[in-house]
């Protein structure tokens, strides 16, 4: 399993989305207003079976990687990073807390080892 598949599983596309546009139910998906562009009337659409959004306003498409990527403006290893913190955070909060000695490994790896110190954890998580 990649690094993009083990984030993918763990983080939802609605949560991810939900922190900068506000969803409500339309059917089995979400809608809100385009987080891309000025509108007065939503027409950006989550899937949350398909794991994908588009906005229907200015066109963009994409999954979570490519919402946080337009969004923050971010480039592919600082959205890996950024989505890989917050699966750790999210396992924590499911699972109880990390042990010190996992907590002190992130800590010191994740502000400066990026993206490949913190594939290693999910590995060792997706295998648990």
């Amino acid at each position: 399993m990649s690094i993009i598949e083990i984030i993918k599983e763990r983080l939802h596309i609605e949560d991810i989305v939900g922190r900068y546009v506000l969803l409500t139910k339309s059917g089995k998906n979400r809608r809100g207003l385009g987080p891309f562009h000025n509108e007065q009337t939503p027409s950006f659409f989550v899937f949350p079976d398909s794991q994908r959004y588009k906005c229907f306003g200015c066109g963009t498409n994409g999954d979570l990687f490519d919402f946080v990527m337009q969004r923050e403006g971010w480039d592919m290893d600082t959205a890996l990073r950024e989505l890989a913190v917050r699966v750790l955070q999210q396992y924590e909060a499911d699972e109880g807390p990390l042990t010190a000695a996992q907590l002190r490994q992130i800590r010191q790896r994740v502000p400066q080892g990026g993206a490949r110190s913190v594939r290693t954890r999910l590995f060792d998580l997706a295998s648990s």
